[in-house]
């Protein structure tokens, strides 16, 4: 669902695949996403 991301200040970040903008996830949503 996502193809990238980074950690800022201790939250998770992700650019979605279309390129515009980006989600704040949490690092349970994000492993969860990565399932």
């Amino acid at each position: 669902m996502y193809k990238s991301g980074y950690l800022l200040n201790g939250k998770l970040y992700v650019k979605s695949k279309n390129g515009k903008g980006s989600i704040e996830l949490s690092l349970a949503a994000y492993a969860h996403h990565e399932k």
